[in-house]
């Protein structure tokens, strides 16, 4: 019976976390065997196939290295498949004396495909290290090969032949490779690995003439499973559910890229850590930064990152700590400036990986702050409290306490406002009380302690400000806060005495009110005013205003004069004098009014503005002045201003002829007469004979009796508007 002995190289080595790995190879130098060296026997364990299984034994010279040796088994019968591959006693031994695994060259994993149909009847086994294998002075040195009848076939095996290199027979282009010039891979070996946040890695050499790429294997269970199939790079990282704590077994070899032979695996396990949590708060000598303990570290180092112009920059290592600490100081912090860290465990070396902090602005913590100085004033929107501001204190608390006047006592404190601000009106306080204010700066949890202000009573006096009004004296007051209400009060000048009467109180006006008018107060009169705040019964302090002289407002009137516009009004008692204002109507709307001239004289109640033009529209207003003091006024209405036209009358053949000069403006005219009565010496009155367009300037009365004597005139006429009109020297017909 013929058996073949082959063994299989396999490296394990378990790290605590993961560290650069080194394989270690014998020195001794490979002898190839030749087939001569082979004792193959077979034979047939069964009743003569009937149950179908045949095994054969494969041996090797004791004490031999067996390097690179290709055997192949040709069988006359194609009834067989490779069930499985036994080691027998015969051990294989490394430089360490670590067995060995077999190997097949059917399969990367090691052991023949079950079912495997082979070519040309043709199996082939390799023993494919390198470094050689060494086979064992045992008594037993053979590989054992179990070979099952297919299902339904019948035979024998006529023939078995074992060859180094390949079997002529099982060379078929482009079917089966000549394997007599494969030369084994080197398995690759991990030389550092590293572990990340949810993931672990490794780095490997690189192996000469891997064409064919590198698997990568994890053991699940008793089982590798694959998790890269020939990948060229030299390194991989596994992400998928690591557990913290957990120790995973990987395996890598090469593979060549003619015949597609893996080398020996390299197996190695590594504990995944997950890097510890950060957290970071503000203290008062930097930043505090703390993390979760990872067991079996070693140490940890602590990294920052730096916010600048809104990018982060690169992680640096700003410090480490034993294993029995877990937290760190950044005393390197600058205050304003924003930072996040990150902080990783280190075991054998091995760095488990760090993930970042929330970021934070490093603004040093506080543990005491100065006390503000708070100072308090009255305004018209209540008590002001401002404070100066405090180092290091994020927002200021305002507080009050109310002095109590029949007690004599000042309440508790009581919070109004918080603000980051360094004033504060408090609008709810009540005319006549007395208030005490202090301030507090905070910060976080840090206050400061405080002083309390002097007692202020609140008592705004209101701004008083009066002016003549066109029905008296209108005084207007400012606002003060909470105010229920406002007395005015006014007094009057006596000009016999020369002395100002006492105050009279002339009523209180609603609190939403800031405007009243003295109708009852005598132009020509001098007045004063002032208004108290009121809360109640009780009034704020008060201030007289300035000084007023009331003057009526004048009632003006405008008519068409024979020399111009003639403007009238009523005399106003304390006048002394009055000034004229005219306004013109231009291109659909009045101009800006313009001073005509002060009339010196408070008994003049007329005047005639000869500048008009006739078909222009006017308006005037007059103001009652006193020295300074003046009344309010208001503007007439428009009145278009007609020329007085110049009559003429002649005696003519058929009648009176009366002809007059044109008004511009004019939209016709209106003639009239009188007839004189020579039986009583008397005129008759105005007669209307009649109209004329405003183009033309002549007309003709032939209604006039011969022997009588006529006057006549003429009005200009625009609508409604006439002009002044003059009668004509006597005529006779």
């Amino acid at each position: 019976m013929k058996r073949i002995l082959s063994t299989i190289l396999a490296i394990v080595m378990v790290l605590s976390v993961c560290s650069s790995l080194a394989f270690t190879a014998s020195a001794e130098e490979a002898i190839e065997m030749t087939p001569e060296e082979m004792k193959v026997n077979y034979e047939v364990k069964t009743d003569g196939l009937k149950n179908g299984e045949i095994t054969f034994d494969v041996y090797l010279a004791p004490e031999q290295l067996v390097k690179n040796a290709m055997l192949t088994v040709k069988f006359n019968d194609t009834v067989f498949d490779v069930v499985e591959e036994k080691t027998g006693a015969a051990t294989a031994l490394d430089a360490d004396g670590d067995p060995y695994e077999i190997v097949s060259g059917l399969h990367e994993s090691g052991i023949p495909v079950e079912n495997k149909v082979p070519i040309n009847n043709c199996y082939t086994f390799a023993f494919i290290s390198s470094e050689g294998y060494k086979i064992g002075s045992s008594a037993k040195k053979f590989v054992t090969i179990t070979l099952k009848l297919k299902s339904g076939k019948a035979g024998a095996v006529t023939g078995v032949d074992f060859y180094k290199g390949t079997h002529k027979d099982c060379i078929v282009e482009n079917t089966i490779k000549n394997y007599s010039n494969f030369v084994a891979l080197e398995t690759p070996v991990v030389t550092s690995c590293w572990l990340e946040n949810g993931a672990l890695g490794f780095n490997w050499n690189a192996v000469t003439g891997a064409a064919g790429g590198y698997f990568v294997y994890k053991k699940v269970g008793n089982e590798f499973v694959t998790l890269a199939n020939g990948i060229s790079a030299t390194s991989y990282k596994d992400s998928n559910n690591l557990v913290n704590g957990t120790t995973y077994t990987y395996a890598i070899a090469s593979r060549d890229g003619i015949y597609g032979y893996p080398s020996m695996k390299y197996e190695f396990s590594v504990t995944y850590f997950a890097p510890p949590t950060v957290t970071i708060a503000n203290a008062s000598n930097g930043v505090n930064v703390k993390w979760t303990k990872v067991s079996s570290a070693d140490k940890y180092l602590v990294y920052r990152s730096t916010l600048q112009n809104g990018v982060w920059s690169s992680w640096e290592v700003i410090g480490n700590a034993l294993s029995t600490k877990l937290t760190y100081i950044d005393a390197t912090a600058k205050k304003g400036v924003t930072y996040r860290y990150a902080v990783s465990a280190v075991i054998d070396n091995v760095e488990t990986g760090y993930k970042a902090s929330a970021e934070l602005k490093f603004v040093p913590l506080i543990t005491s702050l100065a006390t503000p100085t708070a100072k308090t004033a009255n305004t018209a929107k209540g008590i002001t409290i401002t404070w100066n501001a405090v180092e290091n204190a994020e927002k200021y608390i305002v507080y009050r306490k109310t002095y109590n006047a029949s007690t004599k006592k000042y309440s508790g404190w009581t919070a109004l406002k918080t603000t980051t601000g360094l004033s504060y009106a408090d609008t709810t306080v009540k005319i006549g009380t007395t208030y005490s204010y202090t301030v507090k700066a905070v910060n976080g949890s840090v206050q400061s302690s405080y002083t309390a202000t002097k007692g202020l009573k609140y008592d705004i006096i209101p701004t008083v400000t009066i002016a003549n009004a066109s029905n008296g004296v209108k005084v207007t007051w400012t606002t003060v806060a909470n105010a229920t209400g406002y007395r005015v009060y006014s007094s009057t000048y006596n000009t016999k005495t020369k002395k100002w009467s006492s105050w009279t109180n002339r009523g209180t006006a609603a609190s939403n009110k800031t405007t009243w008018t003295d109708t009852k107060a005598k132009s020509g009169t001098y007045y004063k005013y002032t208004v108290k705040a009121m809360n109640g019964s009780v009034g704020s302090s008060y201030k007289a205003s300035t000084q007023t002289l009331f003057l009526a407002q004048p009632t003006v009137k405008i008519a068409n004069n024979a020399s111009g516009m003639k403007v009238s009004w009523n005399k106003i008692a304390g006048s002394k004098g009055y000034t004229v204002y005219r306004s013109e109507y231009v291109n659909g709307a009045w101009t800006s009014w313009k001073n005509m001239g002060t009339i010196k004289n408070g008994s003049t109640v007329s005047w005639v503005d000869k500048s008009v033009k006739s078909g222009t529209q006017y308006r005037y207003t007059v103001r009652t002045v006193n020295g300074n003091y003046k009344s309010t006024y208001k503007a007439s209405s428009g009145l278009l201003y007609l020329a007085q036209p110049k009559t003429t009358v002649k005696a003519v053949s058929n009648g009176i002829n009366v002809s007059w000069t044109q008004s511009a403006g004019s939209t016709g005219y209106t003639i009239y007469r009188m007839e004189y009565n020579a039986k009583t010496k008397k005129w008759s009155g105005w007669k209307k004979m009649g109209t004329a367009a405003a183009s033309k300037k002549t007309w003709t009365d032939k209604s006039a009796k011969k022997g009588v004597t006529y006057r006549y005139t003429v009005k200009a006429i625009n609508g409604k508007v006439a002009s002044t009109y003059k009668a004509s020297s006597s005529v006779k017909r």
